[in-house]
Order: C-alpha cells, then structure tokens, then sequence
C-alpha cells in the first residue's frame, strides 16, 4: 500500500515488531513512518525491501484484535525519505527519516487551472466506477490546496499499480504530479 499526505485510510499489521513499534508510538506523540514494501512477498523486508519515500502518519484508531492483528486508522500528514532501519527488540522496527518540505509553486494561474482539470476527470472517473458516495465527491470538491487535491485523489485512484502510486508520491513538483 502507498500511503499518502492528507489520506485517512485503515490497515492491518501482522509482523510483531511492526505491532510494538505501533504500541511504542501510540505511547508517544503517535506519529509512524509508512513505506510501501516493493514485494509483497518478503516477510522480514529491509531497507532494500522498501521504497525510499514514504510518508510520516498520524495513528487516529488502533485495535488489537483477536486473530493478534492490528487494525490501525492513520492519517497521513508529510513525505519523507526514508535512510535507515533499526530493529530495536523491545520497541519494535525503528526508521531514521528525513521529513520533506514541498515548495509552494509561483506559478499559481496554471497550477489552479490544472487543478481544476484534474478535478473534472476525477469526476468522470468517479461516475464511471460507481464506487465513491457523493459526499466523498463533495469533500474533495472543497480542497483547495494544489497538494492535498493532487496527494487525495491519488490515494483513491485504486486502480492504479503500486508502481505508479508510488511514482505520484516520488513528484514533489505540483505541477508534474498534478
């Protein structure tokens, strides 16, 4: 799964270092670091496992449940590159991180005219999968920022190959990922 800025989505976690590094943050300020895992396949990934850019989260709901997974609910907030792991015994997988800071665009005329473009054939897309409600259509309708329109419509252009969402977190330039 590729996880991005301003997306709110639910996920599972089975791994048991993944597990206390989730109860480790939520005993802290709750913030996680996602990284889409190249191969699906690898059940211990390291660095090399993981794409380089990730996003840093917020965990809004977790649940132990009984089968001993995890259902956590987290929003994601900025990119960040991802340069290190550490797998710490009592604290679970560890990353050293590098937070990215997007640079706001001069060229404001044509990043709200695409905008607006990529917002109408979101539309289309949306009436021609029948999948979103409406008032997801009108949320999305009521974003205003360049980069969190661009980060929210890609999180739900499912799709898309893990490849290509991951190419869309990788832009930093709006235009270019517009």
């Amino acid at each position: 799964m590729v996880f991005f800025p301003h997306m709110v989505a639910p996920f599972f976690v089975s791994r048991d270092s993944s597990i206390r590094a989730l109860d480790h943050a939520l005993d802290g300020n709750k913030k996680i670091f996602l990284a889409a895992q190249k191969s699906p396949t690898v059940d211990h990934p390291g660095l090399h496992d993981l794409f380089a850019m990730g996003t840093i989260a917020t965990i809004v709901r977790l649940l132990h449940l009984p089968d001993g997974t995890v259902k956590v609910v987290a929003q994601g907030q900025q990119r960040a590159w991802l340069n290190a792991l550490d797998d710490d015994e009592n604290k679970g997988e560890r990353c050293r991180i590098t937070p990215i800071e997007i640079e706001e665009k001069s060229d404001l005329t044509s990043v709200e005219a695409l905008s607006r473009s990529v917002l109408a054939s979101f539309e289309t897309y949306v009436n021609l999968r029948k999948r979103y409600l409406i008032d997801n259509l009108n949320s999305i309708r009521m974003i205003s920022d360049p980069n969190a329109l661009a980060d929210t419509i890609a999180s739900h252009i499912d799709s898309a190959k893990i490849k290509t969402r991951q190419s869309i977190l990788e832009t930093l330039d709006i235009l270019e990922r517009l």
